[in-house]
C-alpha cells in the first residue's frame, strides 16, 4: 500500500497525527495509533515508524 502522507506529529497517549491526501476524500486529517487491529492504520504507523514520511514532529503544547 502507498500513502501520501505529511505534516507527521506526535499528539497525545502515544498517537500520531497526520495530513492524509486520500485518494477519494482528498487532503483529511488522521490520527494513526499502533496495534489498532485495522490494517490500513498499521501500515501507516509502520511507514511513520520506518521514517518514510519524515520526521516525526514534537507535540505542541498549547498553553
Amino acid at each position: 500500500m502507498q500513502f501520501d502522507i505529511s505534516n507527521p506529529r506526535w499528539s497525545g497517549a502515544g498517537s500520531i497525527d497526520v495530513d492524509w491526501q486520500h485518494p477519494e476524500h482528498g487532503l483529511i486529517p488522521y490520527t494513526a495509533i499502533d496495534a489498532s487491529g485495522e490494517p490500513e492504520m498499521q501500515a501507516i504507523w509502520d511507514g511513520l515508524m520506518r521514517g518514510d514520511y519524515g520526521t516525526i514532529q514534537q507535540e505542541q503544547n498549547n498553553g
